[in-house]
């Protein structure tokens, strides 16, 4: 899908924040990876099924390093402090 968004004169600038400059497509290819990484997807399926979605050529190698990063992120995640919280009575 094609959006035009109005060019704006002089000093000023405008870009509607729905579309958050790229960062939904970001998102949704490292959910995607994410979600091959948890149902034990290979990395070289991985691969091909991110060359099918960016339709750019992605390595083993680039998608390793991608899930190292998740597994560290899941680490922090895993290791953060639980506060004990009170229902109200």
């Amino acid at each position: 899908m094609t959006i035009q968004i109005p060019q704006v004169r002089g000093d000023l600038s405008f870009y509607p924040s729905v579309l958050e400059r790229g960062l939904r497509s970001e998102r949704a290819l490292t959910l995607a990876m994410a979600e091959m990484y948890i149902q034990g997807v290979s990395t070289r399926k991985e691969t091909y099924v991110l060359e099918k979605l960016c339709g750019l050529e992605v390595t083993s190698s680039q998608v390793s390093r991608a899930t190292k990063l998740l597994d560290e992120e899941l680490e922090k995640w895993r290791q953060r402090p639980i506060k004990r919280y009170i229902l109200p009575s």
